[in-house]
């Protein structure tokens, strides 16, 4: 009580804006976790049950972080970093403390229960291509099959920051688990399934109370009509690495998740998931292919980098070849003249 007592009076000197640039570790960026450790603005307002660090900038006054109610907002730790927690929805600020414990600044963070989750599944985030969607509003998996989503949290229009607490409860015929990392990504990732066709539930829950439920349709395999095959984008770079991914469709051109792809994979390919691969950036040209039954899909990796060392863009060579056709063909009709 004393600390939020002093915490008020110390927004009524610094004001309500943050009077020192704190970052956290809250990462938005999908690298494989290359980045990890950069320092970011915050991320509030933050989701119940999030962890994540918070961090004093260097050469400013502060020394230490303290938090105006533990019972919302936990740190702990000494120095310029603190490990947070968050634990109830509400308003907090964190306090900036100098060598002698004294407030000399504080930022207001806020904390909120979600009301809804949004899925992304996984191998097309990594993808991260504008024309390859992500989000799924009702999943559809394989019977027998399994499936990892990225969850975002959202209260109406606001996406929260932070993962660290979420929990996940499904019905009988249904599996849910939870992840906090995957290839590298700090982020809560939810694995889910089904072993017989029809309509299952997951339910999903933060600070111990539930905000969602998912409804998630269990196929049979033979309702996959389309393998399609994508690769990361081209950079112009030949050392930058990428992913290949493999997605089914039915019919109706709904992405069905879940599936038990094979892999013909090129020197220096790797996979690292279920419907990923990954190959480094100094790799050769590549063609990588995935099949799923008779189905069959391929993606071509450094190809234009390939031409373009070549001297040459095969599209170009092909509409120069064209047109000698038709310049020879030109003089074949003069001569018959």
């Amino acid at each position: 009580m004393l600390r939020c007592a002093v915490s008020t009076l110390a927004l009524a000197t610094f004001g309500c804006d943050a009077d020192v640039a704190l970052s956290d570790s809250v990462d938005d960026v999908i690298d494989f976790g290359h980045d990890k450790d950069a320092d970011r603005s915050l991320q509030a307002p933050y989701v119940v049950g999030a962890r994540f660090d918070v961090r004093l900038p260097e050469g400013g006054d502060g020394e230490a972080l303290a938090s105006s109610d533990d019972a919302i907002l936990q740190l702990e730790g000494e120095g310029s970093v603190a490990h947070a927690v968050a634990l109830l929805p509400g308003a907090v600020e964190i306090l900036v403390l100098d060598a002698s414990g004294e407030i000399v600044g504080a930022t207001e963070v806020e904390l909120r229960m979600p009301t809804r989750a949004v899925l992304h599944a996984a191998a097309p985030v990594f993808l991260d291509r504008t024309d390859v969607p992500t989000e799924i509003a009702r999943p559809r998996i394989v019977d027998g099959g399994e499936a990892t989503f990225l969850v975002e949290y959202f209260d109406g229009t606001t996406r929260l920051g932070g993962s660290g607490g979420l929990g996940a409860y499904a019905s009988d015929g249904a599996i849910a688990r939870v992840s906090g990392e995957l290839l590298g990504e700090q982020r809560d990732w939810l694995t889910i399934g089904g072993s017989e066709t029809g309509i299952e539930q997951v339910v999903l829950a933060v600070g111990g109370e539930t905000f969602a439920a998912i409804d998630i349709d269990v196929v049979d395999a033979a309702v996959v009509a389309d393998l399609d095959v994508f690769a990361s984008e081209s950079s112009g770079d030949r050392m930058a690495p990428g992913v290949v991914i493999a997605t089914g469709y039915d019919l109706d051109g709904e992405a069905v998740h879940g599936l038990g792809l094979q892999w013909r994979l090129a020197q220096g390919a790797e996979q690292v998931g279920a419907d990923i691969v990954r190959y480094p950036g100094d790799t050769a040209p590549m063609e990588i292919v995935a099949s799923y039954g008779e189905l069959e899909g391929a993606a071509a990796v450094h190809a234009d980098e390939a031409d373009a060392d070549a001297g040459c863009n095969m599209a170009s060579a092909r509409s120069s070849a064209w047109a000698l056709v038709l310049f020879a063909a030109a003089l074949l009709r003069r001569r018959s003249r």
